[in-house]
């Protein structure tokens, strides 16, 4: 029997993706499913690292790392990784792998026989960021449903009330606990904290009657490299949010203002 024309048939038949590479992940052998999946075919990718050409680089070493130390277990061991399609598409891979040994039982090679679950990875993403934004919406709603019931008291003052505000708002804000609200009316200020320093800051002004008295703002201290901007600090749902209790506070302004006004 040609075992290796046997073994080239069983990795073809295999319904999964199936590679081989060697301790140094140089690709030995690929089958069809790989090539259709990744658009590579398999007289590009001999001899090539499979590291560099299918993992991100800021990646490369962690699961260069993981998948040789699983090898060195010698058994079959399950890991979930990503790959870069020639193309530039992220695929989702369940593998398989088990280390080829010589006769010594040394490891010389690794099989990796992988099953495409992209579709379900992104299923399950578009999922959680479903939640996500529901959660969003009820932090929001919870918010602004707060705020209503504050302006709606007529009797109350318009700082207290304004005060009541600031330390209301950040709890519908993606990172409350670093969160902070500030009203400024005129020569008046609240804030929410006593937090001083901030990264970002998003602010709206105060038209009461058309014209500029004054701000509302919201401040964020955040040290995650993904947030080094406003656009990274906050949603587009936490910007519209402060441009509506923006409205919401001058209209309230305006209203006991003209009322304690008739009083005088």
């Amino acid at each position: 029997m040609d075992l290796q024309a046997y073994y080239n048939t069983v990795i073809q038949l295999s319904h999964g993706i199936v590679v081989t590479f060697d301790l140094n992940g140089a690709i030995i052998h690929g089958n069809r499913l790989l090539e259709k999946l990744t658009g590579y075919s398999m007289p590009e990718l001999a001899g090539q690292d499979w590291f560099d050409i299918f993992i991100p680089k800021q990646d490369r070493s962690t699961v260069r790392k993981d998948m040789f130390d699983r090898v060195k277990e010698q058994g079959i061991s399950s890991l979930n990784a990503s790959i870069l399609t020639k193309d530039g598409r992220v695929l989702y891979i369940d593998w398989n792998l088990k280390p080829l040994v010589d006769s010594s039982g040394t490891a010389i090679s690794v099989l990796c026989v992988g099953r495409d679950v992209t579709e379900h990875m992104l299923r399950q993403m578009g999922l959680v960021n479903e939640r996500n934004t529901l959660l969003v919406l009820n932090k929001e709603l919870k918010c602004l449903s707060e705020i209503s019931m504050l302006l709606s008291d007529i009797d109350m003052g318009v700082k207290e009330t304004l005060a009541k505000v600031a330390h209301i708002l950040p709890g519908a804000f993606q990172h409350p606990a670093c969160t902070t609200a500030c009203v400024e009316l005129d020569d008046w200020t609240c804030s929410s904290s006593d937090r001083v320093e901030a990264s970002h800051v998003l602010e709206e002004p105060l038209m009461i009657n058309r014209k500029q008295r004054g701000r509302l703002s919201v401040s964020v201290e955040l040290d995650r490299p993904d947030a080094t901007s406003e656009a990274g600090a906050f949603i587009e749902d936490e910007k519209a949010l402060l441009r509506t209790v923006a409205r919401q506070i001058a209209l309230i302004v305006a209203k006991k203002e003209e009322k304690q006004a008739k009083r005088n």
